[in-house]
């Protein structure tokens, strides 16, 4: 074959597998090969490579005599006949005799790629026929298929004629040699191309698939992905080009379709190692020249879908050159890793290594200069598959190692972790404690608030929310906080804690003090113990409600930072709220709260709540309760004895709560005045 073919398809000579022994004779005047002298016993095979009488553009049978022929060689494309002599679309004859012994053991004919359909006689006896051949596109029909064609004829002289026609492929002619030969033997190495081709197309698929799994797992890492696809496509073109295993199982698939599948894996092949390249020593590659490689080749991949076979098949030109820059390129961005230490770049060295050697055996089978084992050249791709997952495995080796160390670090870390938590739990604990002593029991608040009740539900083991209770005996009144503070949890709860000797302190230094004075002085106290007036930016406080109850006159004052009083009189009900300054902000000179003064009747209700109740949502609904929400259950709950009324508002908080997760802190305090 001419440099030119060489250069044409070495690049990807790699997909295709045969097994041929070279045998050539010329005569000046006829074709003629004389295999008399060989008993083609055991091991023994040729290939009719030589000098056939061709007859350009015209389809003879074997009794048709033309005197218009010349002598070229087989195989070969006919356009390489000559200088540009005969195009690539057209029709041609090819005839040789050969000579054989008479006591000679079963031969057969071995055929492979002939485009694109062709029709063969021996002796005048039509054995094989592939395709439609006509001497125009019309009528014609494409197909490529192996063929093995056992001889029966058993004369001293067989005479070959071979009818071609090609009107869709950038090739017309033999591709591959007719190979002749003993009948066991060449079933036996038909046999073992096909089971390479099977071996190698089927060990990729599975590696492929392997791939995709740990893609599924771990979709950070894309490399799996475009290796995967690597891996398939490569194992599709294997089981299409090779001994077209693929084709022979599914002889029905039309040529235009299998064409496209040959040329398709062949880019896409290509796309998808560069893109394992990219995404497995992305520091080391270029992405503007992969997006530039990208480019192209959608342009190459989208012909290659849309235009005829006649126009797409050239794409293989490009594609050889740019397989060529890709691995030149591959062997600088391995090269870089190594230097860097990447995990894994030795074995893409030793893949890109086996991948020369693969590529090398099939090149000297292809060059004729040794036919190495089709099993050999496909345990050589599979070796470079292999040398390529191996990358992973480094790289997950090291992955597991660096797991097992962390591990190791972390079940030290989980220990200490326990111990602190454990110590942290202890102390919430003890905090719980701390904080419900602090706050007054219920009994102590009813026993001069009879028909009262707290529901009181922190969010987690401590709370934000408290509430504070003072009788002064000597003017017959109760004085009741309600607080919300700053945060919720530990952080909370340290304010209650703030908020409630505060409160202490205040009332305790004046008994006689005004639900509006105390929260003046409240805001003070917090300001100063959180040094507030030093920092402005401190938001820490706490929004509070300051009521004070006379038991002789039945009568209320409060005053209220942000919270809400909610009075309910014969069904009736009335909010009122409070200012809107939270406890330890800054307020504007002259400020000062509001005073409510209110005359309680017989059977009213009066009810003082934190936001945390009306602002829970609903798992039903995802919205909040909101405060008409909550008004409608208060006002339910005062028709039922204040001994059941704690458990009902439980119940309905829960109820419209359900799987929800709780939001806040949640207190309510109610009296019914008696």
């Amino acid at each position: 074959m001419r440099f030119n073919q060489y250069f044409q398809y070495g690049f990807w000579i790699f997909f295709l597998c045969g097994n041929h022994t070279f045998y050539s004779q010329e005569t000046n005047l006829r074709s003629e090969f004389d295999f008399s002298q060989i008993d083609f016993a055991n091991d023994t095979s040729v290939t009719i490579s030589g000098d056939w009488e061709f007859y350009w553009d015209t389809i003879l049978g074997p009794s048709d005599i033309s005197p218009d022929y010349s002598l070229e060689y087989l195989p070969e494309f006919w356009k390489n006949y000559g200088v540009n002599e005969y195009s690539s679309a057209g029709c041609a004859t090819f005839r040789t005799k050969i000579k054989l012994r008479r006591d000679r053991p079963i031969l057969a004919f071995q055929l492979g790629d002939i485009h694109n359909s062709y029709n063969l006689f021996v002796n005048n006896e039509l054995v094989r026929s592939v395709g439609h051949v006509t001497d125009s596109i019309k009528g014609s029909v494409p197909k490529w298929l192996p063929q093995f064609v056992v001889l029966d004829d058993t004369s001293e002289v067989l005479e070959i004629t071979l009818q071609v026609s090609n009107f869709r492929h950038r090739n017309g002619g033999v591709q591959h040699a007719i190979v002749l030969g003993n009948v066991d033997y060449l079933l036996s190495v038909k046999e073992s191309v096909s089971l390479a081709d099977l071996l190698l197309g089927g060990s990729c698929m599975v590696i492929g698939l392997f791939f995709f799994g740990m893609y599924f797992f771990y979709k950070k890492d894309k490399s799996t992905f475009y290796f995967g696809l690597f891996c398939f496509s490569f194992a599709v073109r294997v089981l299409i080009v090779g001994s077209r295993s693929l084709l022979i199982i599914m002889p029905w698939l039309p040529w235009e379709i299998a064409i496209r599948i040959e040329y398709l894996t062949l880019f896409l092949s290509v796309i998808f190692f560069l893109y394992f390249i990219y995404f497995s020593f992305r520091e080391q590659t270029s992405k503007l020249l992969v997006q530039l490689i990208s480019y192209i080749y959608l342009v190459i991949i989208t012909g290659t879908i849309i235009l005829p076979a006649s126009i797409f098949t050239y794409f293989v030109i490009p594609n050889n050159l740019l397989l060529l820059g890709l691995i030149v390129y591959a062997l600088i961005v391995y090269v870089k890793a190594l230097r860097r230490k990447v995990f894994g770049s030795v074995w893409a060295i030793v893949s890109l290594g086996v991948l020369l050697i693969a590529v090398g055996l099939a090149l000297s089978e292809y060059a004729n200069l040794f036919i190495p084992s089709p099993i050999l050249v496909s345990s050589a791709f599979l070796a470079f598959i292999f040398a390529m997952s191996l990358i992973f495995a480094a790289r997950f080796g090291k992955a597991f190692s660096d797991v097992e160390s962390l591990k190791s670090a972390a079940d030290i870390q989980n220990h200490k972790i326990s111990e602190q938590h454990d110590l942290i739990k202890d102390s919430i604990q003890y905090a719980k404690r701390i904080q419900a002593a602090l706050l007054p029991s219920k009994k102590m608040i009813q026993e001069k608030l009879p028909n009262s009740i707290i529901y009181y539900n922190p969010q987690s083991v401590v709370s934000g929310d408290f509430y504070w209770y003072k009788y002064v005996e000597n003017s017959n009144d109760v004085i009741l906080a309600i607080s919300d503070c700053t945060g919720h949890g530990v952080p909370g709860a340290f304010m209650s804690i703030v908020g409630i000797s505060s409160l202490d302190k205040i009332v305790s230094t004046n008994p006689n003090i005004s639900p509006s004075k105390i929260l003046e002085q409240l805001n003070s106290e917090i300001r100063e113990k959180l040094n507030s007036d030093i920092d402005e930016k401190v938001q820490e406080g706490m929004d509070v409600i300051i009521c004070r109850i006379s038991l002789d006159t039945k009568s209320i004052v409060f005053s209220s930072a942000l919270h809400k009083m909610t009075l309910i009189r014969n069904g009736e009900v009335t909010t009122y709220s409070g200012c809107r300054h939270f406890i330890g902000s800054h307020f504007k000179k002259g400020f000062k709260f509001i005073e409510h003064t209110l005359a309680l009747k017989k059977d009213d209700q009066i009810f003082m709540f934190s936001d945390g109740v009306y602002d829970q949502k609903g798992a039903a609904t995802g919205k909040k309760l909101y405060l008409k929400g909550f008004e409608e259950i208060l006002v339910e709950m005062v028709n039922i004895p204040v001994s059941e009324q704690e458990d009902y508002l439980s119940s309905k908080i829960k109820n419209w709560q359900g799987t929800a997760e709780q939001l806040d802190d949640m207190l309510v305090f109610g009296w019914k005045v008696n």
